[in-house]
């Protein structure tokens, strides 16, 4: 508990020196305010901002011990000084016989409040003038101090300060409570608000993409809104008055636009609120009370240049300020960020042609002027002026001081700390300066709890101050080492009790160095490069960094790998531009230019099925190539259907329509594939096989929850019930209620709402369009297994790791159970873990030294009250051989126990999935400790050989088995073509053992072998065996041509397999003599998804299509109908 009767006079002596430094360092402030007015704005907007970091540290450093005494003799002034008569103590008998005694008058002139000294362990000796018959003070030893009885205390001066400190903070507690009334009256006006319409948000998406904002900006019109502002941290809205949102040409929504999301990308919202709360904690201070307008002018300055910059020019950008400034008569909530105040708008309209603020500050620059106003803060919060007398006796002098009780502040360490570990690399050597990131899983709100962290010189770290019990996953990031993927990262259940342990050892990385130039050679700064592997495993290696000033980008972190890295950038004026690496030595940096071209523009019209255009959608086009999840924003399309496609260069492109869904959401309709639209016709005309936006509508309404808010957030589907072709989804995060689903054909749909929380909730008949439908939601809360790990003697097994496999489903949506082992540190040896929704799962629970334990199947509807239990034991060893088939011992196989899987899949011969518990052979040889008995298989695989599965063998002791033999496999090789005949690189050729799976996890366990396409379009493999082998391009809906196949290998002889080539076959689709433009078709079998063989090809705007030369054979063409693959 806190001693508010220690902690209140303590404030009490420390606030006038609070007072005097933070008065010293705003006016400063103010100085360089008035100084920096003539120059760019965002020096202004550094000021204030490091203005606000440094007042809080000036009062933390002011608490605490000074570094620096300056000793200043005081002046005679009565005023200044001050008699305190001092304490009389008398003798008390200690418990152990010792009496002690001190009798003190002193006269001590008091200015700033004494504060300890962090070179000392003591309390300072005060200097005193002493009466001549006073005694000397006896020395009160440490252990005795509390044995001190006071007996007199004399002349209490009046409390003013107390008075003052209780005005400030009951002043300071009115002006936040005005503060969160204001953001009240912000979310009313939100939530009163509607969705601003289409063509507005379309130009906010273009300006977002422009400024580099990647996620999805709200925009919405409000009556109650006079001058646009932006509201709003986590999820920022921008609020527009009803006449900006009446023009359809968007002349004042544009400038309006890029003025506010100006504010998004420089964080204003953030440091407006953080200011407003400042002003409120020193409501008292006349300097403080406009802090937060100085800094909001200075933004807006900045974002007014930006404004004019892309979009209008300086004097219709003045107009439309003092247009808004002159009709803002309401007063808007000072959290929010209003367009423009009538105070200083004739400054900012003065400003706006000398183009002040458009320029970037210098990192360097403004890093070394920051760290200048830090330091300067440090110093001033701690310098301490101590006044002493003239005859003060010298140090050495003084009477023995009373010794200090108090124990010393201990620094976080690993002992105190929830987790804690160490970075190694293979030699076991620390690695300093790693960056280490814990994130969890359950949402706060709107927030994930997230710690970061760096190593030390010696390779460890600790996270402290975890508040949530939950499941967090353990990331590093460094440029010179691979750290764990957010799939691979290790999971840890930790709780504000934990003391978990978790080392990580690192391997090597490669480092690439790219300059993005455009074609005249020079520099581009801020373009976007993104990284990624080809092979299948997209998630391997995956990231985007953007250049500097001098357009290079540094990319570390690669995983050195036999398949080459694909290198793709664009930037805002010019087209995108790739490059394919091959990175694979960790010992040398590989550096690369990628060259931009500005390209050309290209006009088009997009129409609907009905032949109505396609208004406030948008229309992408990007290479073929491209497959990051980052994209340049679409161009909107206008009023007539028409659109425009900037900085199209001399390649094959791929088009897709984004269609609003609400909620600021789009889905991507893939419209063209492999096009060369520079040799195209002029305008380009895309007829979507899509309703037009005027003939559909939406159902839209709000979930009225009960029981408690869903922490994971909810799906409502809608599906119609007469054309299947129409279906859409809407996800309610948490924290929000409200839901649309768009764009939906007039008719009856049967909607669900599904969430791991909740209990699937179905309705049938559900008319469209609809409106304002409430949707009442019991929350059940997330379905939770828990459990007590002991050992063979009862003893409980504090660290360990467990893994939930879903073994089978009882009803609602088939959500994926994740399989990952979770680290668990815990004193009783319990655990819990949330699983998907209701169906039977399977627990297994693994720690070092024991033998892996599971659990039987539970059902979550019949759940045990009690944890379950798990008795651990030792286990058995395995031991064996592997060689080929001269009987030559072969290093480098991987040993899989199919003990050890989470899934065993009896459709496939002794067939399971993952590598859990594998080990490598070192000299042909191999050895498996810790293993349960009973029924073992072993999957044995190497780069070089077919995979071998043993025969089941009962394991019931320790055991060595005989040599497991290898055998290398058939050749196969090949190119891949695109529909128009030409080769693709960075594509991955599958081979399987079926042609159908039912599920992720049956497809990899009956995975042949995977490679990669080349540069030109070329693939090898020689780990096949004799049996009919199923043959696909992965992932295989995304791309056109021939994309499934199959081959009869034959070991010792070498066979060529294209899929597709030049040439092929062409034709035109025509539905009832009508030809169907940009209609997706495939070539297969009698069912449209299932079969041995696929192609597929897209038409164009007359309807015609070619297939590249698919392999001889009776084919049935099936087409697309609506926007789902599946129909």
């Amino acid at each position: 508990m806190i001693a508010w009767n220690s902690v209140l006079p303590a404030a009490i002596e420390l606030l006038p020196a609070i007072t005097v430094r933070v008065t010293t360092l705003i006016a400063i402030a103010w100085c360089l305010e008035f100084a920096l007015r003539r120059v760019n704005p965002r020096w202004r907007i550094l000021l204030w901002r490091m203005t606000a970091v440094c007042m809080p540290m000036v009062v933390v450093l002011t608490t605490l011990a000074p570094a620096i005494s300056w000793r200043v003799l005081p002046l005679t002034n009565p005023e200044t000084a001050r008699e305190v008569k001092g304490i009389q103590y008398k003798e008390v008998q200690g418990d152990d016989g010792i009496a002690t005694r001190t009798d003190l008058n002193a006269t001590v002139v008091q200015a700033f409040p004494r504060r300890t000294t962090s070179d000392s362990s003591s309390l300072e000796a005060v200097p005193i003038e002493r009466a001549p018959e006073a005694e000397v003070p006896l020395t009160i030893p440490a252990n005795q101090v509390d044995r001190r009885e006071a007996v007199e205390i004399v002349s209490r001066p009046f409390p003013w300060q107390a008075c003052a400190l209780y005005t400030w903070i009951g002043g300071a507690l009115a002006m936040l409570l005005r503060t969160a009334l204001g953001f009240r009256q912000l979310a009313r006006i939100v939530a009163q608000s509607k969705s601003a319409p289409a063509s507005v948000r379309a130009v906010a998406s273009e300006f977002a993409g422009i400024q580099g904002i990647h996620r999805v900006i709200d925009v919405r019109e409000s009556a109650a809104t006079v001058a646009p502002c932006t509201v709003g941290i986590f999820c920022p809205v921008v609020l527009l008055p009803p006449v900006m949102c009446r023009d359809d040409e968007c002349q004042d929504a544009r400038p309006t636009l890029a003025h506010e999301l100006s504010h998004l990308v420089g964080h204003d919202l953030i440091w407006n609120v953080i200011l407003e709360i400042i002003t409120a904690v020193w409501w008292l201070h006349p300097l403080a009370w406009k802090i937060r307008i100085a800094h909001a002018d200075a933004c807006d300055q900045r974002c007014d240049a930006v404004a004019v910059e892309l979009t209008t020019g300086a004097e219709a950008y003045g107009r439309l300020l003092a247009q808004v400034a002159l009709t803002a008569a309401r007063v808007t909530p000072a959290v929010a960020l209003p367009m423009a105040r009538t105070p200083h708008i004739l400054r900012r309209i003065a400003l706006l042609s000398t183009g002040l603020g458009r320029a970037r500050l210098r990192r360097n620059r403004a890093f070394i002027v920051g760290l200048i106003l830090v330091c300067s803060a440090m110093l001033l919060g701690t310098t301490a002026i101590d006044y002493r007398l003239a005859d003060a006796a010298p140090a050495n002098d003084q009477p023995a001081s009373v010794a200090n009780t108090s124990p010393e502040e201990e620094t976080p360490t690993q002992s105190l700390a929830q987790l804690s570990g160490r970075v190694t690399d293979k030699s076991n050597s620390g690695i300093a300066d790693v960056r280490v990131m814990l994130t969890g899983t359950l949402r706060s709100g709107d927030k994930i709890a997230h710690y970061e962290t760096n190593t030390d010189k010696e390779g460890r770290y600790a996270f402290t101050g975890i508040t949530n019990n939950d499941t967090y996953r353990l990331r590093v990031k460094s440029d010179r080492w691979v750290g764990p993927t957010w799939n691979d990262a290790p999971q840890l259940q930790l709780s504000p009790m934990s003391s978990a342990v978790r080392d990580l050892q690192l391997a090597p990385a490669c480092v690439v160095r790219v300059r993005v130039v455009d074609d005249s050679g020079r520099s581009i700064s801020g373009a976007n490069v993104y990284v990624r592997n080809v092979a299948v495993d997209r998630e391997s290696y995956s990231t985007m960094v953007r250049t500097d000033r001098d357009g290079w980008a540094v990319i570390g972190g690669i995983p050195p790998s036999d398949s080459d890295y694909l290198f793709g950038v664009w930037s805002a004026g010019f087209g995108p531009s790739k490059n394919q690496l091959r990175v694979a030595d960790v010992r040398q940096d590989v550096e690369s230019t990628l060259v931009l071209k500005a390209g050309r523009e290209l006009q088009g019209i997009a129409t609907c099925a009905n032949g109505a255009p396609a208004v406030g959608w948008s229309i992408s086009a990007l290479p073929s190539w491209w497959t990051f999840s980052g994209r340049p924003a679409g161009a909107t399309i206008g009023p007539s259907g028409e659109f425009t496609l900037t900085h199209v260069t001399h390649e094959d492109y791929n088009i897709s329509v984004g269609v609003p869904t609400g909620g600021g959401m789009t889905r991507e309709v893939p419209v063209m594939t492999n096009q060369q639209l520079l040799s195209a016709e002029k305008p380009l005309l895309l007829k979507l096989n899509l309703p037009s936006p005027k003939s559909t509508g939406a159902i839209a309404g709000k979930l009225i929850f009960s029981g408690s808010r869903p922490r994971r957030g909810v799906s409502v589907s809608a599906m119609n019930e007469d054309k299947r072709t129409s279906r859409g989804d809407a996800f309610v995060a948490p924290g929000s209620t409200e839901f649309r689903i768009s764009p939906l054909i007039p008719g009856r749909y049967r909607v669900e709402v599904t969430s791991p929380e909740i209990e699937t909730i179905t309705f049938n008949h559900v008319v469209a369009p609809k409106d304002d439908w409430e949707i009442p939601v019991e929350v059940r809360g997330q379905l939770r297994l828990t459990g007590r790990v002991i050992d063979d003697v009862g003893q409980t097994v504090q660290d360990f790791r467990i893994r939930v496999v879903k073994v089978g489903h009882l009803r609602g949506p088939w959500y994926v159970q994740p399989t990952n082992w979770r680290q668990v540190t815990d004193p009783a040896g319990k655990f819990e873990v949330d699983v998907v929704g209701p169906g039977i799962y399977q627990v297994s629970v693994l720690a070092d030294g024991w033998a892996l334990a599971s659990s039987e199947p539970l059902n979550t509807d019949e759940l045990p009250t009690e944890p379950i239990a798990f008795q651990l034991v030792r286990g058995v060893t395995l031991q064996g051989t592997v060689v080929d088939d001269a009987g030559q011992p072969i290093d480098g196989a991987v040993v899989a126990p199919q003990s050890a899987s989470p899934q065993v899949l009896p459709q496939h011969e002794r067939g399971f999935v993952g590598d859990e518990l594998a080990v490598g052979t070192v000299g042909g040889k191999f050895k498996l400790a810790a293993l349960p008995t009973g029924k073992e298989v072993l999957r044995v695989t190497h780069p070089d050989y077919l995979p071998t599965i043993t025969e089941e063998f009962e394991l019931n002791r320790d055991t060595q088995l005989p040599a497991i033999v290898l055998r290398r496999g058939a050749t196969v090789h090949g190119t891949v073509y695109n529909n128009a005949g030409k080769p693709r690189s960075g594509l991955t050729v599958q081979f399987h053992d079926k042609y159908a799976y039912s599920g992720k996890d049956d497809a990899q366990a009956g995975l042949l072998a995977s490679v990669v396409t080349d540069h030109e379009g070329r693939y090898e493999t020689n780990r096949l065996p004799e049996r009919l082998c199923y043959v696909h391009l992965e992932p295989e809906w995304d791309q056109d041509g021939v994309v499934r196949t199959a081959i009869l290998p034959v070991i010792g002889k070498e066979q060529t397999l294209d899929l597709g080539g030049p040439g092929g076959i062409r034709g035109k689709l025509l539905v009832n003599g009508v030809p169907q433009a940009n209609v997706r078709l495939q070539l297969s079998g009698e069912s449209a998804h299932f079969g041995v063989f696929r192609a597929f090809t897209q038409t164009n705007a007359d309807g015609e299509f070619v297939f590249s030369r698919p392999p001889a054979g009776a084919r049935v063409l099936w087409y697309q109908t609506g926007d789902r693959r599946s129909n």
